[in-house]
C-alpha cells in the first residue's frame, strides 16, 4: 500500500511538469461571430492522467494518458485509454483454476471536449469519452507475467 501511495504522489508531482501545450492563439479584435473571425487557430496536447475509482469497496487506481487537437480554443476531439494497476480480489465468483481470481480493466475511445473561457486562468471544460472496454479475470498479474500460456478469461 505505501508503494501505491508513493506511485500517486511522484505521479501527481510529474504530472504538471509532463503535460504540454502546442496551442496557438491569435486574437486579432473583439469581433464575436458564430464560428469565429474566419481564421481557424489549432494547436494540441497530451498528458498522463490517474483516475480513483472503487471496485468492491476497495480503492482502485486507474492510469492512462489522453491528447487531443484544440480548435479555435474552445473545442477540443482526441483520444485516450486506461487500464486498472491495483489488484483486486474476485469475491462471490469461482474461477475454473484452483487459486483466486483478480479483475483486470481497460478502456479507451475518442473523446469530444468544449472549452469554456479558455483565456481565463480558472476556466471549466465539459466533457465525454466514447469508447470500449473490457474487463477480465487473471490468476495473478505476476504467474500471467511469467509464462507464456495466458489465463485470461472473459468475464460472462
Amino acid at each position: 500500500m505505501k508503494k501505491i501511495l508513493l506511485f500517486m504522489i511522484a505521479l501527481i508531482v510529474i504530472y504538471p511538469l509532463s503535460a504540454f501545450s502546442l496551442e496557438t492563439r491569435q486574437d486579432t479584435d473583439d469581433t464575436e461571430t458564430l464560428f469565429g473571425s474566419g481564421e481557424i487557430t489549432h494547436g494540441g496536447y497530451g498528458a498522463p492522467e490517474l483516475k480513483l475509482t472503487q471496485i468492491q469497496g476497495e480503492m482502485g487506481l486507474l492510469v492512462g494518458g489522453r491528447g487531443g487537437w484544440i480548435i479555435n480554443s474552445t473545442f477540443s476531439i482526441g483520444g485516450g485509454g486506461y487500464g486498472l494497476v491495483t489488484s483486486h480480489k474476485i469475491s462471490n465468483y469461482k474461477p475454473p483454476f484452483d487459486t483466486a481470481a483478480y479483475l483486470r480493466v481497460g478502456y479507451g475511445g475518442i473523446f469530444f471536449e468544449y472549452i469554456n473561457s479558455s483565456n481565463k486562468l480558472i476556466h471549466f471544460t465539459v466533457n465525454t469519452l466514447i469508447g470500449a472496454g473490457g474487463a477480465s479475470y487473471t490468476r495473478s498479474i505476476y504467474r500471467v507475467l511469467r509464462t507464456k500460456t495466458s489465463w485470461v478469461h472473459q468475464l460472462i
